[in-house]
């Protein structure tokens, strides 16, 4: 136990390397047994040590389970680098698939966070590379900050896209969320005929 936070850094930069991981690897372990079916709460802590072992493979999943509850807490900032934690650890070689998956989520958390230009930034290689489920996601999401940045012909390109991807995909609740998106963007077109024919399609697929 110590008394000043400062005395245990001392304290733990004085711990072989090896040591240090060994230790985490401990203390982590400890927790997964002792959270038992409350391991989401302890999601943070597990996420550190696992990442502070050595431990990617595990250290991940805790990580994107803090990073969600974090967001839901609307605790956006942290959600974003607990993101960018698993982000690091993911080999883009071996699973591109979900680091693509993490960079969607971290990107819409941007989105709610009100960081639409390093959203939009984010978005570019995964629409590049994406396809499917992941493809429609990505550009629902890409609509979405185009609406925030009032940009209407952007709302239109990627809403239309996102909703041809999910019917392609035989997706029916992307394809209707894409459908609302683009309702949105007939209204601020100014036209609401077309904005609510739109709207009534989408709740029309909505299962």
């Amino acid at each position: 136990l110590f008394k000043h936070i400062l005395t245990m850094e001392v304290a733990y930069e004085t711990l072989p390397r090896a040591v240090r991981k060994e230790r985490h690897a401990t203390v982590a372990g400890y927790l997964e047994r002792a959270a038992g079916d409350r391991v989401r709460e302890s999601a943070s802590l597990l996420g550190h040590h696992w990442r502070a072992a050595g431990e990617p493979g595990r250290a991940v999943p805790h990580l994107l389970t803090a990073a969600e509850v974090a967001s839901r807490a609307w605790a956006k900032d942290q959600a974003i680098a607990l993101y960018g934690q698993a982000m690091e650890l993911i080999d883009p070689d071996e699973d591109a698939g979900l680091l693509d998956r993490v960079v969607l989520d971290r990107a819409r958390v941007r989105i709610e966070r009100g960081e639409l230009n390093a959203a939009v930034d984010e978005l570019g290689p995964v629409l590049d590379r994406a396809q499917g489920h992941l493809l429609g996601l990505s550009l629902l999401a890409r609509a979405r900050a185009a609406n925030w940045l009032v940009d209407a012909a952007g709302v239109h390109e990627y809403a239309s896209r996102a909703a041809d991807v999910a019917h392609e995909i035989g997706d029916v609740e992307l394809e209707a969320r894409s459908l609302a998106v683009l309702a949105e963007a007939a209204g601020m077109d100014g036209d609401l005929a077309q904005g609510v024919d739109i709207a009534a399609r989408a709740d029309g697929a909505w299962p």
